[in-house]
């Protein structure tokens, strides 16, 4: 899986990485995909003899997600998913195949987002710059000094055009990329909710049919939603952990109790009373009228916590 940043490459995870007296802890690293150079590599807070972290893996946009089959965090064998950040590009270190690497993202600070040394060239549009394609071959679009070639509305058809009409209008048939007006020439016009171009469909952002993805419909797609499946357009996550304030629930999972207060959320749980009443961190309780439910069944009611149910 290419990474967006830095020409990194996410290994296939290793679940059977020993560290000195543990076996099967795992680990995850992150190589360089033209230099094979080790740039990052993730591993369980406390590893765990038999927990087999990195059995299973998938990124998000810069999220990597590790699936432990076999983490006892919750219960024995009843397995987890922890998430960690890609940051081997911006962490002020220079690896791999990084030419550069000041500590940020910022691009036209001597050294761009992608870890390259600013300039035409490196695929970065910066200032002076009206193009920038990566290289520096002539006759693809971008010049070697990085000014477009047979601009786009100059009413002559390039090679490399689909129309050229003479205007950067959207939507009029010929948009301002000089593509054919359409989901997925990567301009959003009538119809339209979204348009990445190759990208749609490839994420939880952009359908194939450029539409937004937007299962909760509360305004943050899917992708980088940290409640897909609840509103919530602030996108608070007051405890820090993979997911927001309005997926976390409980028990069974203490650090999803945002508000440290010992009380779940959601509606089947009551609010604090006073502390003469307040049960033990975790505690379910019923809502007023409400038929008492079982431990067991809380499994019903996370759809997408950071740990599996027994």
């Amino acid at each position: 899986m290419p990474s967006r940043r830095s020409g990194a490459t996410r290994s296939p995870s290793l679940p059977v990485s020993t560290i000195p007296g543990r076996l099967n802890v795992g680990a995850v690293y992150v190589f360089h995909a033209v230099s094979g150079a080790l740039m990052q590599t993730f591993q369980k807070p406390v590893p765990v003899t038999d927990d087999h972290f990195g059995n299973a893996l998938a990124v998000i946009g810069s999220k990597v997600f590790v699936g432990t089959p076999l983490d006892d965090s919750v219960k024995l064998d009843a397995g987890a998913v922890y998430s960690y950040l890609d940051t081997s590009c911006g962490n002020g270190v220079r690896e791999g195949g990084e030419a550069c690497d000041d500590g940020n993202l910022v691009n036209g600070d001597g050294c761009d987002s992608n870890c390259a040394v600013t300039g035409c060239g490196n695929g970065v549009v910066t200032a002076g710059e009206a193009c920038d394609d990566g290289n520096l071959v002539a006759g693809d679009g971008c010049s070697p000094t990085c000014e477009v070639e047979g601009a786009c509305g100059d009413h002559v058809v390039s090679p490399f055009e689909q129309c050229d009409d003479g205007n950067l209008v959207n939507g009029d048939g010929c948009d301002a990329n000089c593509t054919v007006t359409a989901c997925g020439n990567g301009i959003v016009t009538a119809g339209e909710q979204c348009d990445e171009g190759a990208g749609n469909g490839t994420n939880l952002c952009c359908s194939v049919a450029c539409q937004g993805i937007d299962a909760d419909l509360d305004g943050v797609c899917d992708e980088h939603d940290d409640c897909p499946t609840i509103a919530d357009p602030a996108q608070l996550n007051s405890d820090g952990d993979v997911f927001g304030n309005a997926c976390d629930v409980c028990p069974g999972d203490v650090d999803n109790d945002s508000d440290s207060d010992g009380y779940c959320r959601g509606a089947i749980f009551n609010p604090r009373r006073s502390a003469a009443t307040t049960p033990a961190r975790g505690a379910w309780q019923p809502a007023p009228g409400s038929t008492p439910r079982p431990a067991s069944s809380a499994c019903s009611l996370r759809r997408r916590a950071t740990r599996a149910c027994g």
